[in-house]
């Protein structure tokens, strides 16, 4: 495509070599050649901020949904069927020697110390962990459970069609719980750290929870169900968004005597994981049916 400039420089020319001598022509020639060249700057810069401005339109806004905007986003709801979590006596293990002894060992290091974000990330790194290992080296454990691994700040994102035009939801739980294979891999539990004490994140373990489910449920997964936890390692809640959308939370608090209650959770989310790890088929990636992606920092 022929450049404005280039098209008005050769018919300026045309009309001076008509109406000039030769002196004159030559004269106005540079004068124009100069001018020409400082408006090709311009047009080529004025092009190029057009280019960029048509890139930034078509490129979907990056959000991060409120809280108060979670539920109506996501067409989901609290559960009111009143659908209780009991544990029977046999999920009620106690807690093992050595993570009692790593959070006594925690909390002795962190007495005095003012950022009790460290205390907080350490417990939770050694409650999650401890307990997935304990899973996995269970004489009960099925091979399933060997492929179910934690991952850390992972970014997640995934492309959303609201009022305001196509967005871009995005979002950085602390913790997540996969399972399957190498190259098609998947997550059903989300957990969200609180920067202080007493500031567990619900609705934004929800948020991540929802864009999880809304993907399976995409993908046309028999179970769209997902887990989430929001916790400062003292307060637990726990949240599962079930396959009708609709959402409870179990409260527990780990120094009041609910240890076990907390263990028992996390080790039916891991069984959990486990058995989708079975199922799980290579040919419907969330990916390709909701545009859902994790990316490593």
């Amino acid at each position: 495509m022929e450049m404005m400039p280039d098209k008005l420089e050769r018919q300026i020319k045309a009309s001076i070599s008509t109406s000039c001598d030769k002196h004159e022509r030559k004269t106005s020639n540079m004068k124009l050649e100069k001018q020409v060249s400082l408006a090709k700057s311009e047009y080529e810069f004025q092009c190029e901020e057009e280019r960029f401005r048509k890139r930034t339109l078509s490129r979907p806004a990056e959000v991060n949904i409120l809280p108060e905007k979670v539920r109506p986003t996501f067409n989901i709801s609290p559960d009111t069927t009143g659908r209780k979590r009991k544990f029977s006596s046999s999920e009620l293990l106690p807690i093992p020697l050595g993570l009692q002894k790593i959070l006594d060992d925690i909390d002795i290091v962190a007495e005095h110390s003012a950022n009790g974000i460290v205390q907080r990330r350490a417990r939770l790194d050694a409650i999650l962990f401890n307990t997935l290992a304990t899973a996995k080296n269970s004489s009960s454990a099925d091979q399933s459970v060997q492929s179910v691994c934690l991952h850390t700040d992972i970014y997640m994102k995934m492309p959303w069609e609201s009022k305001k035009g196509l967005q871009l939801l995005w979002g950085r739980p602390d913790y997540s719980l996969w399972y399957g294979e190498p190259g098609k891999m998947e997550t059903n539990l989300m957990v969200c750290a609180a920067k202080e004490l007493g500031g567990i994140r619900e609705y934004q373990v929800l948020a991540y929870m929802a864009m999880i489910h809304h993907a399976r449920r995409m993908a046309g997964r028999e179970d769209t169900s997902v887990c989430g936890i929001a916790t400062d390692t003292f307060h637990w809640a726990f949240l599962r968004l079930y396959n009708d959308s609709k959402y409870s939370v179990h409260t527990y608090f780990w120094d009041q005597g609910q240890q076990l209650e907390v263990i028992a959770n996390l080790r039916r989310i891991i069984d959990h994981a486990s058995g989708l790890a079975r199922g799980l088929k290579s040919d419907s990636s969330l990916k390709k049916s909701s545009g859902l992606e994790f990316v490593s920092p």
